[in-house]
């Protein structure tokens, strides 16, 4: 509830983003401190997966399709992007969520993070295991799928003790991708 009144008292439109609670306190009147608090619906738990679903289908803005203005608004760029490296759609809805300036800061804060991790070189598996598991929120949450879904590979390898040579040579590919994206979005 501390974080739903933070994120309402917020300028911009980040303020009116759907926040549904996710929960097993389904009582009146922990439902009417939910609203209170500013929360937009709630499910309860445990959830059905079809509630659930519904519940972000009554919220859920759909973003256009493409990206948006200011963000990868060349018509070039958004033709020729991969789907298997961004999903575009993801980061249209992040642009309306928090505003072209906050989205590219957040595109900074990525970069900064696929440079400092799971570099070149890097032979400790606890650290590849945690280089990457932290890079897969942090990527997939900016629309960077293939990124995210690699890391989730590499971090269960590093984890298993699975071979990581091929998974760590597609991950400096992806990297590069990524990090050559971001440098275009921002530029856009």
């Amino acid at each position: 509830m501390s974080a739903t009144r933070s994120i309402r008292a917020l300028a911009g439109p980040v303020s009116a983003i759907p926040i549904i609670a996710l929960t097993a306190n389904v009582l009146p009147q922990q439902l009417t401190e939910f609203r209170n608090a500013g929360m937009t619906d709630h499910v309860g738990k445990p959830f059905r997966r079809d509630e659930l679903l519904a519940a972000i289908d009554r919220w859920a803005q759909r973003p256009p399709n493409g990206l948006p203005a200011t963000i990868g608004a060349a018509p070039a760029l958004g033709q020729d992007i991969d789907p298997t490296v961004l999903d575009t759609a993801v980061l249209a809805e992040m642009k309306e969520s928090f505003g072209a300036d906050r989205l590219g800061a957040m595109l900074g804060l990525l970069a900064s993070e696929v440079t400092q991790r799971l570099r070149p070189g890097e032979a400790a598996r606890e650290q590849i295991a945690y280089d990457a598991h932290a890079l897969v929120s942090a990527a997939g949450s900016l629309g960077f799928v293939g990124l995210s879904s690699l890391c989730r590979e590499v971090e269960t390898a590093a984890r298993t003790g699975g071979d990581l040579a091929l998974l760590i040579e597609r991950l400096q590919e992806q990297r590069a991708a990524t990090l050559r994206m971001i440098e275009e979005l921002r530029a856009a």
